[in-house]
């Protein structure tokens, strides 16, 4: 067989971010009872039972044990999304898979598929035969979905009749692909890896609600980081008409109860702590024996994403090819503490870029010696030359973290690199310059 199908192309896996892959509970005959993930939540129920002590807050305006009924009304909400501390779900979870190309899938399939990961352009010319959605459980086990990954590429080379295929991990999507490195390189199953706005060393913003280090000026944003924004705009509604601080300590009371009931217990989810802020917060959660074999698990992860760079070396040995795409420019979402990191709003563009050095927002960077100049942004402020692939990675700036879905030069750029016969780089490509600004 040759590295490319009997179809003409190699076909393409996309590794969908955190709210793109569908979950489900089912009972012991398989039989679905209700979603679970993305998450859609009894808001209404969750206000009944605050009621009573939220009427007393509001009357005598203060505590009155509301942050308390708070807090357990959110776990009750979101226990069926958590996992215990070995990192096994508490309830049957069933992710949603589509084990056939995209050209296979129903009307509905599809729709959903290029809703969450808009690379029609792609299908246009790699034909939809080619291209694959890869579904995980984001708050699932991490080397399980790396083994599920490998069982999926397994399935599609079978299907393609090749020995390769691309991988297009989105945004938290990069974090299980270098899992899969990490544990099945050596299958050398893999020709492309094309990242847009990929996590590969998490978001600080994970970190920063899991210390929490967190603002709640922005009631709103916090909530829509937690909740669909339909039920985010009921809970802000209601907080908004509470004392300055009640409000303040019932939205770190629900980020708590929310992070330690869906995140703590989820090896998947360590995986977006960045690496230079893993260890006081494992140490914070995780130093009981109850945790031994999740943190065993998280240790690896950490490891992958601390040294990413030898990874990428490792297997570009093996002929692997990375790319990567990113957004820059802006700070991240306001409910972040860590508000000196250029991101795309949620991505720090360190990470998405596997270590580039960036400077402040608005800041620039102190000049260097002997810098590679085709690498330093014009503005001063990104030295890619620090990145795993300095030459393949590409920043559009003020770009935020969902517009790369509506961003057409992004796209027609995954769609260049994935077709091409031959490896590309941010000199070769004249009509998709490294830096750019978004429009």
């Amino acid at each position: 067989m040759n590295s490319e199908s009997t179809h003409g192309y190699r076909p393409c896996i996309i590794i969908p971010g955190i709210g793109q892959s569908k979950v489900i509970e089912t009972d012991e005959n398989g039989e679905k009872l209700r979603n679970l993930w993305p998450f859609d939540p009894d808001v209404d129920a969750l206000v009944k039972k605050i009621t009573p002590s939220g009427i007393r807050m509001m009357l005598l305006r203060r505590d009155c044990g509301f942050s308390s009924a708070l807090d357990e009304a959110v776990r009750s909400m979101l226990e069926p999304l958590g996992c215990t501390p070995d990192s096994e779900r508490k309830v049957r979870a069933e992710v949603v898979g589509y084990y056939r190309p995209v050209g296979e899938c129903t009307d509905d399939e599809k729709r959903y598929i290029y809703k969450m990961v808009p690379l029609s352009a792609l299908a246009d010319i790699i034909g939809e035969e080619n291209l694959y959605f890869f579904a995980y459980d984001i708050f699932g086990k991490a080397d399980e979905n790396a083994r599920l990954l490998r069982e999926f590429i397994s399935t599609v080379k079978e299907q393609r009749q090749c020995d390769k295929v691309d991988l297009i991990p989105v945004s938290m999507g990069a974090t299980v692909a270098q899992m899969y490195f990490e544990l099945y390189g050596g299958d050398r199953d893999v020709k492309r890896v094309i990242g847009v706005v990929p996590a590969y060393d998490g978001s600080d913003i994970a970190a920063d609600l899991l210390a929490g280090d967190i603002r709640t000026d922005d009631c709103g944003a916090l909530l829509e980081m937690l909740l669909s924004r339909r039920e985010a705009k009921k809970i802000s509604k209601l907080m908004s008409k509470m004392p300055k601080k009640v409000a303040d300590r019932a939205v770190r009371t629900l980020v708590r109860a929310a992070c330690e009931t869906v995140i703590v217990n989820s090896s998947t989810m360590w995986g977006i702590i960045p690496s230079e802020r893993y260890t006081e917060l494992r140490d914070r959660y995780l130093a009981d024996p109850d945790h031994d074999s999740l943190r065993a698990v998280a240790d690896r992860h950490w490891r992958v994403r601390r040294n990413i760079k030898e990874l990428v070396r490792r297997e570009q040995e093996r002929s692997v090819e990375f790319y990567n795409i990113c957004g820059c420019g802006k700070p991240l979402t306001p409910i972040a503490a860590s508000d000196n990191l250029m991101s795309d709003t949620i991505v720090p563009t360190y990470s998405s870029s596997m270590g580039a050095q960036c400077a402040a927002p608005g800041k620039t960077l102190s000049p260097g010696r002997d810098e590679p100049a085709d690498f330093v942004s014009p503005h001063s402020d990104i030295n890619a030359a620090c990145a795993a692939v300095p030459d393949r990675t590409w920043f559009y700036y003020n770009m935020e973290h969902e517009q790369a879905a509506e961003n057409t030069a992004l796209l027609e750029l995954v769609a260049a690199i994935a077709s091409s016969d031959e490896p590309i780089d941010v000199f070769t490509l004249p009509d998709h310059p490294q830096f750019v600004d978004y429009c």
